[in-house]
């Protein structure tokens, strides 16, 4: 699948977004909080995203990230939260068309986690579910993107 990797801004902070030939369109960033996020968003149709299954991730066939173990993360630290929720910050959102979750904690000294990968990998691949109950696998070639993803994210040790 065709895919263009742009740097530009997002959430208070800098990423780098693919804008595949489906419309689909990605972003990896910095959230304001330091963390690095990735997103996905449908282009305009019928589909929804189905809020119960969140995405699965994989570099050059290498799992880097099953987002619904992040969901059940964010879902077990809400619950255990002390403070008001309106402070508390989710590892992950779904909408009908845009998705996102807690890609890596962003302390680059505590090591790069998958952001390891996505500078080194040769393809990305992404299977999301929609609605109603089926998945679709997405797979786009890296090139061109490492240099774009070092620069917003400030990545120093790479």
């Amino acid at each position: 699948m065709n895919v263009e990797w742009v740097e530009g801004e997002i959430a208070g902070g800098k990423g780098v977004f693919g804008i595949l030939d489906t419309g689909l369109k990605i972003a990896i960033y910095r959230h304001r909080d330091g963390t690095v996020w990735f997103s996905a968003a449908l282009p305009a149709s019928s589909l929804t995203f189905d809020r119960t299954r969140m995405p699965i991730l994989w570099i050059d066939n290498s799992l880097i990230c099953d987002a619904g173990k992040i969901a059940e993360m964010s879902r077990l630290a809400e619950r255990d939260y002390s403070g008001g929720l309106d402070n508390f910050m989710p590892f992950h959102m779904v909408g009908d068309s845009v998705i996102g979750f807690h890609l890596w904690h962003g302390d680059e000294a505590k090591g790069l986690g998958c952001v390891s990968q996505l500078l080194v990998g040769g393809r990305l691949s992404i299977r999301y579910f929609v609605l109603p109950h089926d998945s679709i696998d997405v797979i786009v070639g890296l090139a061109g993107m490492p240099p774009l993803l070092r620069n917003a994210l400030e990545l120093k040790l790479v």
